[in-house]
């Protein structure tokens, strides 16, 4: 019950301990859901990766001059060697024969 000439607006009090520590309670989860609705909206979707699919060339396989790269056995010195051959494995058996430890083979 009232008192007489209390107004009831006025009923409340500086707050205490407990109700501090609720405000900080509801102040901390305001400010998470901030963040996350934040992160949210700014959030970029992945790139796609731009322009078309190309298919990677293949030359036709046969007799024709081929540069084989690779180092040589004796002086461990880079070394790129040009040869005839019929297929890119023929030129790699060649260059390994001419002592170079094939990396690649490239047809000219």
């Amino acid at each position: 019950m009232l008192q007489p000439g209390l107004d009831p607006v006025l009923s409340f009090g500086f707050p205490m301990g407990a109700e501090w520590l609720c405000i900080l309670v509801f102040l901390v989860v305001i400010a998470v859901i901030c963040v996350v609705v934040f992160q949210a909206v700014t959030r970029r979707p992945p790139a796609e990766p731009g322009g078309f699919p190309v298919a990677p060339q293949s030359f036709p396989e046969g007799p024709a001059q081929y540069k084989v790269f690779g180092v040589d056995r004796q002086t461990k010195m880079d070394r790129v060697w040009m040869c005839m051959a019929d297929s890119p494995e023929n030129a790699r058996v060649k260059g390994e024969l001419e002592g170079i430890v094939v990396t690649r083979v490239e047809r000219i």
